[in-house]
């Protein structure tokens, strides 16, 4: 398939966008099938390759085409060779929850798009009692339902449409970073919200890759994600949207210096397999990366610091 010369940048449509990276889709097909035995060919028939693009304004990453974004389907056989292991896709009560739950007043009308199974409503019940979850996962809505839950089968830029203004806080914990489409998504979220009201957004933190460095983390590209996310994109889409930035947080600070050397070496030296798959050359290439990657940790370390691989963020429409 042959890339546009130009491509419809998602976020800020009359902002332009440039090319960063482009990777082949038979390595991506491969890395889902290693990780977790889903055939995403299907996705890839047409193309050869999935390209980077950046906005340049924002500095928003996002992935093209934009059709490759998983439907209902690919995130229940996600959710069912999960349970298969004994685990679950969805979530229990983690730090943007919590997070939420401290900015979130008594009796507010609360929104969650991307609710999943109403994990996040289970937790917040005794605080409020006036919730709507959104979700396309149509198992995972048929279980919220089944415990009573207020639960949808509906895209956010279709609810918008009846209830505009309604809503005293709309969260999306790990949803954006899935969107292909996020301006129409950003749009019809504030569209739901009240004048002073919150969105509140969790998403992976990608400085510049999820878990620092990890370009080739398999659930964060295409079909599972769709764009990339961090502060400086947040802070940048004040300029655009009738947002004001008022909190952010990121998850529990990983500090473990060995592992983000070895993420820097393993971008740096283009190492794409999973850490129990590489070579004798993957080790060797990266371990010759380890004088320079090792003391750069360090410095980040303790200067800086090394941020959380999540990050949550709280906005006030205005």
């Amino acid at each position: 398939m042959s890339i546009p010369k130009i491509v419809y940048n998602p976020l800020i449509p009359n902002q332009e966008v440039r090319l960063l990276a482009t990777i082949r889709s038979t390595d991506i097909i491969k890395l889902y099938d290693k990780l977790s035995g889903i055939d995403t060919s299907s996705y890839f028939s047409s193309i050869d390759s999935v390209s980077l693009y950046q906005c340049n304004t924002t500095g928003y990453r996002f992935y093209y085409p934009f059709n490759l974004a998983g439907d209902g389907a690919f995130y229940a056989e996600i959710q069912r060779k999960k349970k298969h292991e004994g685990l679950d896709y969805y979530r229990d009560w983690s730090y943007d929850n919590e997070f939420a739950r401290e900015l979130i007043f008594k009796d507010a009308k609360v929104l969650e798009i991307g609710c999943g199974t109403g994990k996040f409503y289970e937790g917040m019940r005794l605080k409020i009692n006036d919730f709507t979850g959104l979700e396309l996962n149509e198992q995972a809505v048929f279980q919220a339902q089944e415990k009573g839950y207020n639960v949808r089968n509906e895209l956010i830029e279709e609810h918008c449409k009846t209830n505009p203004g309604v809503y005293d806080f709309v969260c999306a914990f790990q949803v954006l970073e899935h969107i292909a489409d996020v301006g129409s998504f950003l749009s019809a979220s504030l569209s739901c919200l009240k004048k002073g009201g919150m969105l509140i957004i969790g998403v992976p933190n990608n400085e510049p890759y999820f878990q620092r460095f990890n370009k080739y983390e398999t659930f964060n590209l295409p079909p599972h994600h769709m764009g990339l996310w961090n502060l400086s994109v947040f802070e940048k889409l004040t300029k655009f949207m009738p947002l004001s930035l008022k909190k952010v947080m990121y998850a529990p600070k990983n500090e473990r210096i060995l592992v983000d050397a070895y993420l820097r070496a393993k971008l740096w030296s283009g190492v794409k397999s999973l850490p129990r798959f590489h070579s004798a050359y993957d080790k060797l290439k990266m371990l010759l990366l380890a004088p320079v990657t090792v003391p750069l940790s360090i410095i980040k370390r303790y200067t800086t610091g090394i941020n959380g691989g999540y990050i949550v963020v709280a906005f006030e429409k205005i």
